[in-house]
């Protein structure tokens, strides 16, 4: 994974990126016609090692947020990414440019499928796309990654059951900072897929119109869409 001090994209960048995601986010709630969700509520929280996640509940991992820290007397950091079982083609939505390969953080309601406004990237890498790093040395400090100190956003998942392309999305909460380890924590606070090949679900989706996801997707969908470029970079990482 490539490491760049003081983030993964210059500050013009990342806000470009941030009001984009956010602009898209505001007129994607649609739930798709005729949609089966499954979703799984969980609380886990992350600070180290390897988190799986089973969206269709077969027993197999689709995919994993992975954890990692290094320490010693000249050098202490971290970073969390997320990889994807090589037998599915997984995939999130992010880049892939000359700061590396990057999960991008979307906001509720973006829709994550074949017409994202966003592209997907494979994440079958060694370490699949990174979401944020930090560290700390003699030589210089670095905190970046889209995901860095960010509450309640989400993976967009691309991945295959049966060879037949399904779509889905994890909720998450990152927190990055320099000091003592962990240096990256991360909660997990639910996760669901659509179950019918090919059709897109909008993130945070949870099966029903009517109930509280549903509502907080359309209320963002029309907070986000008074976003200016400035509002949108001002604070990132505002919870």
């Amino acid at each position: 994974m490539s490491r760049k001090v003081g983030g993964c994209s210059s500050g013009l960048e990342r806000k470009l990126v941030l009001y984009t995601l956010s602009a898209a986010g505001a007129v994607a709630f649609t739930p798709p016609a005729g949609a089966q969700v499954i979703y799984t509520a969980t609380n886990l929280l992350l600070t180290g090692g390897t988190l799986p996640i089973d969206l269709n509940h077969d027993g197999v991992e689709d995919f994993s947020l992975i954890n990692r820290e290094y320490a010693n007397f000249y050098y202490s950091g971290g970073f969390l990414a997320v990889h994807g079982n090589a037998r599915e083609s997984p995939a999130v939505l992010g880049q892939d440019n000359q700061n590396g390969t990057q999960a991008f953080a979307v906001p509720l309601g973006f829709s994550v499928g074949s017409y994202s406004p966003a592209e997907f990237i494979p994440v079958t890498g060694r370490f699949g796309a990174e979401m944020a790093f930090e560290f700390l040395s003699y030589n210089g400090r670095g905190l970046g990654g889209h995901w860095v100190n960010v509450g309640q956003k989400f993976l967009g998942f691309r991945f295959s059951i049966n060879n037949q392309v399904h779509y889905g999305w994890a909720r998450l909460s990152v927190d990055a900072a320099f000091g003592p380890l962990p240096a990256v924590v991360a909660k997990l606070s639910g996760y669901a897929y659509e179950s019918t090949p090919g059709k897109s679900i909008p993130a945070g989706y949870r099966g029903f119109v009517d109930d509280s996801s549903g509502a907080e997707a359309a209320q963002s969908a029309g907070s986000l869409g008074m976003l200016s470029l400035g509002a949108a970079g001002a604070n990132p990482g505002h919870k």
